[in-house]
């Protein structure tokens, strides 16, 4: 047999309404007896001294304060707040009666660059699925390297942020270290995101710029 959970206020109530019951047991069965004999109670067509008319009582009210160690509470239900990457729903508006589904959100970096990687030999390694963030000096470079399984989607697409002004750009690069693509973001806050046709097993992304600037990569399979 399932026990059913009950909210808090009702077994509060059942508490109380057990000690009200106890109480009135324990003062039928230890109050003076008039004079003449026990007084008599016929309770459900059974006839009870005072005093077992007392106890009976007692253990009504001490079954129900013990409800809540064999019932549980039902916990309230909470709305989960939402974090990077997870679909948020927004408040309702004054009168829409519902809430409205918003996009999921870009996730966040997982992890910085690690310098030196200012040549294509000391290229960061990235994995698809990732977001990381640089910083770039003036004329500096910062290399990446990332390797591609075609069985996993036919088109890779990288999404390029910049987070710090100036006019940071990356380059492409295949295998063979020939240029494939490239794309220059100079709006802060602004991203752009491009899609490539996977033909190499392995890519290079030289992220540059004019002047200090931060940024982030974000790699992916298109669906």
């Amino acid at each position: 047999m399932t026990t059913v959970a009950l909210d808090g206020t009702k077994l509060i109530i059942l508490m109380i309404a057990g000690g009200a019951f106890a109480l009135a047991g324990l003062w039928l069965m230890f109050r003076p007896k008039p004079e003449g004999g026990a007084a008599k109670l016929e309770l459900f067509g059974a006839k009870f001294e005072a005093s077992s008319a007392g106890l009976l009582v007692f253990l009504i009210g001490a079954a129900f304060m013990a409800v809540p160690i064999v019932v549980p509470e039902r916990e309230s239900p909470s709305r989960p707040s939402a974090g990077a990457g997870e679909v948020r729903r927004a408040e309702p508006e004054a009168g829409s009666g519902e809430l409205v589904a918003a996009l999921p959100l870009p996730r966040l970096a997982e992890s910085t660059e690690s310098e030196p990687n200012d040549t294509i030999s000391s290229s960061n390694a990235l994995a698809i699925g990732q977001t990381v963030r640089g910083r770039l000096a003036s004329g500096n470079n910062d290399w990446f390297v990332f390797a591609v399984d075609p069985t996993r989607g036919e088109r890779l697409r990288v999404t390029f942020r910049n987070l710090g002004g100036g006019c940071p750009n990356y380059d492409l690069l295949d295998a063979r270290e020939n240029r494939v693509g490239g794309v220059q973001v100079c709006t802060s806050e602004v991203s752009n995101s491009s899609g490539y046709v996977v033909e190499s097993d392995r890519y290079y992304l030289r992220a540059t710029s004019n002047t200090p600037t931060e940024y982030e990569i974000a790699l992916d399979y298109e669906e």
